[in-house]
């Protein structure tokens, strides 16, 4: 009957808009982060991926040689329910939650991630264009100490100037 074909030809179209939909929200949350290095997923609560793109894949293997199945492992879900970041050995992971489901970034681990969370205030504030006087009035320091974490901050990534700080945090 009627019933019964729509039964067998509509589901496979609804899993496909769903899968379509959720692809192009998770483009929507990554913020157009796909013109650098890295990868995205879709994953819900208990770590079942619902896409994953090859450079995640990759990404993840870099990180969980041994990582074969569709699921995250437990750790990584519950570092992200915690932080929204997993800051792995090789790998960062951004997560981003809607609802039941996890938008997961992932990119190659860089020098910047080696920052404590006070060096990582102090470079935002120096991305804003902020004076070491200003810093040190946001941060609650001296100035002669926001000086000195700048310096601290060069040295640990090896940079030399805010502009040169700045083009890291881009990455």
């Amino acid at each position: 009957s009627w019933r019964v074909m729509m039964l067998t030809i509509l589901p496979p179209h609804l899993l496909e808009a769903l899968a379509i939909n959720r692809v192009t929200h998770l483009e929507r949350v990554a913020g157009g982060a796909n013109r650098l290095p890295g990868g995205n997923a879709i994953t819900d609560q208990s770590g079942r991926l619902y896409h994953m793109d090859s450079g995640f894949l990759q990404l993840i293997r870099s990180e969980i040689a041994n990582w074969k199945t569709p699921r995250l492992p437990d750790s990584l879900i519950r570092s992200l329910e915690g932080s929204h970041r997993h800051i792995g050995k090789n790998i960062v992971i951004i997560s981003k939650r809607d609802a039941d489901l996890f938008f997961l970034r992932a990119r190659p681990r860089a020098k910047i991630d080696d920052l404590t969370g006070r060096e990582l205030q102090v470079v935002q504030e120096v991305a804003r264009g902020a004076t070491y006087r200003q810093i040190a009035v946001v941060l609650g320091i001296a100035p002669s100490t926001a000086r000195s974490h700048i310096q601290a901050i060069y040295n640990k990534l090896d940079v030399s100037s805010k502009a040169e700080l700045i083009m890291l945090m881009d990455r």
